[in-house]
Parts: structure tokens; C-alpha cells; sequence
């Protein structure tokens, strides 16, 4: 035994939070904080602002662990790649929509600018880590002369318009 009565032990095994991805440890460091803010913002924005906030924040866990999930191998790819990118998109619609609904508790008084603040650095941050994993993705994936047709998929742009009096899809 050491000084004081403790004994020295091995480091523990990693956890399972240990070995997640950068963006779902980012995304889980503002989720926490975000839920421990909303817990005292005043009681005329429990059930809206608070609420809406709190959602966001987990929404983006939520479709970070699916888009982490969804396994991308040789067979698969023209269909699981889009599921990804779709959900790593949702992602960051649910960071900017979070920063939003903080931005407005701020101008409403129901959190204070240091709180906002730090909201808005984790949001920033998560962003350009899932910016950095679509990037990881589209290279290792894209890059790959087996590949080749889907990077003309890939880089199609496709986009629904109305005329005349009814939706048509014009590819870009």
C-alpha cells in the first residue's frame, strides 16, 4: 500500500465512452451541459424553450450513434453511404437549430451570455468534427477507382422545382 491507505491499481479498461468518436464525445459534452442549463432556466420556459433545447441536444447524439452504426462495406456502399451523409446532416441541422433556440434564450433572459457562449463553442466544435468525418468518408470511400460511377451520384445535384403547376426534378 501507498501513503494515505490507497493502493496502487491498474489503469481501468476503456469503457465504451472511451472508445466513441470524437463527434459523440463533443456532442455528448453538450448535451450534458445543455441539460444542466435548461434544469434551471426559468419556470415560463420550461415547457418550450428548456424542452426544445434539451430535444435538439439529444436528437444530435441520437443521429450521430445511427450514422456512426450504419456499417459502409464494398456491397453496401450506393446504399448505406446516403443513409450516413443523411444522418451526419441531420446532425448539424439539429446543432445550428440548438444554437438557434439558445440564441433566443439568450435575447428572452433565460440563460446568461456565458452560458450561451459556451453552447455555441461545443456547437462550433461538433461542426467541424462532423464536417471532418463526411470529409474522412468521402475520401475513403470516393476515392477508390472501383468508385468511380458513384462519385457521378455522389457529386449530382438534384433539386425539385415547381412550375407550371406541378414539382419537377431537375438534375445539376
Amino acid at each position: 500500500m501507498s501513503r494515505k491507505g490507497f493502493s496502487r491499481t491498474k489503469k481501468p479498461k476503456a469503457t465504451l465512452a472511451d472508445n466513441d468518436l470524437m463527434a459523440i464525445t463533443r456532442a455528448k459534452e453538450l448535451c450534458s451541459y445543455v441539460l444542466l442549463i435548461t434544469k434551471n432556466m426559468p419556470k415560463h420556459f420550461r415547457h418550450t424553450l428548456s424542452k426544445e433545447m434539451a430535444q435538439s441536444a439529444l436528437k444530435i447524439i441520437r443521429n450521430l450513434y445511427t450514422a456512426n452504426e450504419t456499417y459502409i462495406g464494398k456491397n453496401n456502399l450506393e446504399t448505406r453511404y446516403p443513409i450516413r451523409r443523411d444522418l451526419q446532416q441531420d446532425a448539424k441541422t439539429e446543432l445550428k437549430m440548438l444554437t438557434y433556440f439558445a440564441q433566443l434564450a439568450l435575447k428572452e433572459q433565460g440563460i446568461k451570455p456565458k452560458q450561451f457562449q459556451t453552447i455555441a463553442q461545443l456547437a462550433v466544435e461538433c461542426d467541424h468534427i462532423i464536417n471532418g468525418w463526411i470529409a474522412s468518408d468521402r475520401k475513403r470511400w470516393f476515392t477508390k477507382p472501383e468508385n468511380q460511377e458513384l462519385i457521378k451520384k455522389e457529386t449530382t445535384i438534384t433539386i425539385l422545382t415547381y412550375r407550371r403547376g406541378h414539382l419537377e426534378k431537375v438534375s445539376l
